[in-house]
């Protein structure tokens, strides 16, 4: 009898051992993906912060640059903060640094000379003896650096209860400084004979007939009767009179209210506060030729800025945008001490976030520094 032999066979894999081999080899792609996918994400992580950080850098050395280069801050004043910065820059320009639609805004302001005839109107009645006094000396002779004697005229007149006038309208600049320096404070205080002086000096032969005519006015208070520290109602109608007829002549009326908080009793404040915004060429209802120092520091910088508008008309605005990343803070914070060129504190915060909406690649960038001017 024959014996069959019987051949063996390769056993075939099984279901379970099929779905072994199809889960690790999920898992294996799986991991290469994952892996992939966190360098890819990092990757692009890092691009997002290193994009801010270059943006960050960039709209801060185009700042520091121009505070470092400027003649002087016009904005904001010495311990005030605000979002935008204003310089006046050599060559008769001035530069304005502010946010738009996520960007850092440069607006360069290029400035045409312009006549002008300008009468400073000081008052020197007793609480301006002092401190409050001496900084109004240093900031008005600061504004007559500012003008020009080929084609500005200064005046000065100065106003207790009684009113002085110191110098006629000249472009002796010397004189006028010398006169600045010798005001001294007693008195009471009203404001009408001063500027019905004001105006009889632009109707007079000093007065060019090409240039325009401002009064720039300060005070620390209201008309006040003698004997009495409060605003006195037949002064104050007789002021607003005055400047109701120098406006009408043609003049332009900027005024200033020196620490009117500090100085006056808290009923006459919105008072005299009232008075000078009166008195002011402000139009369109605004307050933009009313200026308010609320301590003597801050009038350098108020007479700077109305240094520059009165001598300058804007030829030309040249505005560029710069960082590509969204700007979401600026602020600008006048750290400036007496007898300095100045220094301001720049805070900005650049980000960038995901168009989907996703923080996964957002990215934040946060700069705070302090700049100081070069010494002029």
């Amino acid at each position: 009898m024959k014996i069959k032999k019987i051949k063996k066979t390769r056993p075939g894999i099984t279901l379970i051992e099929t779905l072994i081999y199809c889960v690790m080899l999920g898992l294996f792609l799986g991991s290469i993906t994952i892996y992939a996918w966190d360098i890819l994400e990092g990757k692009i992580k890092n691009d997002s912060q290193a994009e801010v950080n270059d943006n960050a850098a960039i709209a801060m050395d185009e700042i520091s640059g121009a505070i470092k280069n400027a003649k002087n801050i016009v904005s904001p004043a010495q311990g005030a903060s605000a979002n935008s910065l204003v310089l006046n820059m050599p060559n008769n320009s001035q530069n304005t640094f502010t946010i738009s639609n996520g960007r850092l805004q440069v607006t360069n302001s290029v400035m045409n000379q312009v006549n002008t005839d300008v009468m400073l109107l000081t008052d020197v009645s007793g609480s301006m003896s002092g401190s409050s006094l001496t900084a109004e000396k240093s900031a008005a002779t600061s504004f007559v650096n500012n003008l020009n004697t080929t084609y500005d005229k200064i005046g000065l007149i100065s106003f207790n209860t009684n009113v002085v006038t110191l110098q006629h309208l000249t472009n002796n600049f010397t004189s006028v400084k010398t006169a600045i320096n010798n005001l001294s404070a007693s008195g009471d205080t009203n404001f009408q004979p001063a500027l019905v002086s004001a105006t009889s000096e632009f109707n007079g032969g000093n007065h060019r007939s090409n240039a325009t005519k401002t009064i720039v006015f300060i005070s620390d208070g209201c008309p006040s009767d003698p004997g009495d520290s409060h605003c006195y109602a037949p002064w104050i109608t007789q002021s607003k009179a005055a400047a109701d007829a120098a406006k009408a002549s043609g003049i332009t009326i900027y005024t200033i209210g020196l620490g009117l908080t500090a100085d006056l009793p808290a009923i006459d404040v919105p008072i005299a506060r009232g008075v000078l915004q009166y008195m002011a060429s402000s139009t369109g209802g605004t307050n933009d030729h009313y200026f308010e120092a609320p301590t003597s520091g801050s009038l350098a910088n108020i007479y700077n800025q109305i240094a520059f508008i009165l001598t300058t008309s804007t030829a030309q605005n040249l505005t560029s945008s710069i960082v590509a990343s969204q700007l979401t803070q600026l602020n600008f914070t006048n750290v400036s001490n007496a007898g300095t060129a100045g220094c301001i504190r720049v805070q900005l915060q650049i980000s960038r976030s995901n168009s989907a909406g996703s923080s996964d690649y957002n990215a934040n960038m946060i700069l705070d520094d302090s700049i100081s001017l070069k010494p002029n």
